[in-house]
């Protein structure tokens, strides 16, 4: 299967994408990427602009990868990080959502892309993106609850950073230290009548990763925030099964991110918790880097 049938399908000849490898900043014409870039990595869900920053403070610089670039509010990328990798592509093909395309990452997910024949209003606005955001975290509670009627849990989910419109996605067709990331199956576009037809289907919320809390339910206090805590994330701070000696701070970074998107925790309020809860544990492994890091660069990221 050819990349440029995909691709046809996400993006139009004018558009512009980042592309290459993890470090990829700056736009390039979608139609030079695939004709003049040798195996890129990497390339982004959506078209972003090929001169223009929208973000406030960032106005007179050029144009990369940064949700408020976005021209167009059309593909949204999902995945089962920890799935089973034999599980996953069956999944995805019985969950009653129609994929625009899927792509084996060449490790330990496939990539399911689903693209709009008519993008969402908003790009380049705060409103348009979390419009975006929002539609994919309900299409993602669909998933999610399809996933745990199918296997009988809840612990496998889509990973919640996929929510990002200028998400990084894996190049179909290039290699991945030595492996294929294969582009697995094309489909078509999704109109309006199909779109909307499968939101009518999704959660409104969730207790799991994908809830977005309203203003008037923001944890400002810890009994605030154990009323709003998801169960899921309840275990993850209290029983810390999953601290090691080094490397946890993905782990408290992701955990950050959805204290944030299920509760609106203040940053103040969450370190409490963490350092009653979850620090002692790491300090019991001998975990001797900042925990706190994660935490920070977390809450860096909220509102973008």
């Amino acid at each position: 299967m050819n990349e440029k049938e995909l691709f046809s399908k996400l993006f139009s000849g004018d558009d512009w994408i980042v592309a290459g490898d993890k470090y990829c900043k700056l736009p390039e014409l979608m139609g030079n990427v695939l004709y003049n870039y040798e195996n890129p990595h990497y390339y982004t869900i959506n078209p972003i602009h090929s001169s223009l920053d929208f973000r406030s403070d960032q106005i007179g610089k050029p144009g990369s990868r940064a949700a408020m670039n976005v021209t167009k509010l059309k593909n949204f990328l999902f995945e089962f990080d920890d799935m089973p990798l034999d599980k996953q592509l069956k999944f995805l093909k019985s969950c009653g959502v129609a994929w625009t395309g899927i792509v084996y990452s060449g490790n330990k997910s496939y990539h399911a892309i689903l693209s709009l024949e008519k993008p969402i209003e908003g790009a380049h606005t705060p409103e348009g993106i979390s419009r975006y955001k929002i539609l994919h975290q309900r299409i993602a509670a669909f998933l999610n609850s399809k996933a745990k009627e199918v296997f009988g849990h809840d612990k496998w989910e889509v990973d919640n950073s996929t929510k990002d419109p200028a998400r990084l996605s894996r190049f179909p067709n290039s290699l991945r230290q030595g492996k294929k990331q294969e582009l697995i199956y094309v489909g078509k576009e999704m109109n309006d009548s199909d779109f909307n037809s499968l939101i009518s289907k999704c959660p409104l919320i969730t207790t799991r990763k994908t809830v977005i809390a309203p203003p008037e339910c923001s944890a400002d206090s810890i009994e605030k925030f154990w009323d709003l805590c998801p169960e899921g994330l309840r275990r993850e701070v209290r029983y810390p099964r999953w601290s090691r000696p080094q490397g946890n701070y993905t782990k408290i970074f992701k955990l950050t991110l959805w204290a944030i998107d299920s509760t609106d925790v203040t940053k103040e309020v969450w370190l409490s918790i963490l350092h009653e809860y979850t620090f002692p544990w790491l300090d019991k492994k001998g975990y001797r880097s900042d925990p706190e890091k994660g935490v920070h660069d977390a809450f860096s990221k909220k509102g973008e």
